[in-house]
């Protein structure tokens, strides 16, 4: 059975071929016919698979997954210091420039400390790496299966891997990588919204969803620009325009008040004054009449 190819380069069942020369023996090209000619020598393919990379590659992924997971904790478990609260200008301008970033360090601390949504996702994390993906036949159906597993407990989910343990489960099925990664999963319609079943997906397409719907979370919480002035439907948006309503209603409470305590200051002024000007002109008649008596 012959095979013919438009180009030299062409893919066969995921693998790639790539062709370079005429193989040996009487095989021959009339470039006037455009036609080969004789019979060459048959060539052999094997294709053997690459270990070495799909290790490094694993490798890469855990080191990603690594220093994620610690940013991620970081911002979790960084202390609050609630007695240094933000400083006013006063404050400030009896303060050396030292003191004030050591004190706005303190300050600054903490704000995102055992936050609901980022926990949230380190307990995502968590779960796709350490659940078993279902319907993979065989015993290497989890990533602790081919050597990827957690340390202590108190490292937060930090991820290692047993190269070792990696190699003897590719060499035992190849494709065991892209079936504890890469399977997409069984899904359900409701109501036209789509539901992955994530006990069937991959670790990939876990994690992948996961840190979609905390961005999306995020993006609702906080917005997507570094102001406030060009955002105006996020929650902290919402919670700044309201906070800057109260104060200006504050301000408007104030001036009212102000001003009608003035007024009656004023008019109070004014009634000291008639009641002074009246007890004079008491005084100079009761002095008048006693004079004449």
């Amino acid at each position: 059975m012959g095979l013919t190819e438009a180009n030299n380069t062409f893919s066969i069942s995921g693998v790639t071929y790539n062709l370079t020369g005429l193989s040996s023996g009487g095989l021959s090209y009339d470039n006037t016919t455009k036609l080969f000619s004789g019979q060459g020598q048959a060539t052999n393919v094997s294709v053997s698979n690459d270990i070495d990379t799909a290790v490094a590659n694993v490798q890469s992924f855990v080191d990603a997954y690594n220093k994620i997971l610690a940013e991620v904790n970081g911002d979790i478990t960084q202390p609050r210091y609630k007695d240094y609260p933000p400083l006013t200008d006063s404050q400030k301008s009896s303060m050396s420039s030292s003191d004030i970033t050591l004190w706005n360090q303190k300050a600054q601390s903490g704000m995102l400390y055992n936050d609901p949504t980022l926990t949230s996702l380190v307990n995502t994390m968590r779960s796709a790496i350490s659940s078993p993906v279902s319907g993979i036949t065989g015993s290497y159906n989890s990533l602790s299966s081919i050597g990827i597993t957690t340390g202590d407990y108190t490292e937060g989910g930090k991820l290692y891997l047993n190269t070792d343990t990696l190699r003897t489960a590719l060499q035992a099925n190849p494709n065991v990588l892209n079936q504890l990664f890469g399977t997409v999963g069984t899904t359900t319609t409701t109501n036209g919204v789509t539901t992955t079943n994530t006990s069937t997906q991959g670790v990939a397409g876990r994690l992948y969803d996961g840190l979609t719907n905390t961005m999306k979370q995020l993006q609702q919480i906080a917005g997507t620009t570094a102001t406030a002035s060009y955002d105006s439907s996020s929650n902290l948006a919402q919670e700044i325009t309201n906070y800057t309503k109260q104060i200006s209603d504050a301000k408007d409470q104030f001036n009212t008040m102000q001003s009608q305590y003035y007024t009656q200051y004023n008019a109070m002024e004014v009634a000291i004054q008639q009641i002074s000007s009246q007890s004079s002109w008491l005084a100079s008649m009761l002095g008048t009449s006693t004079s004449s008596g």
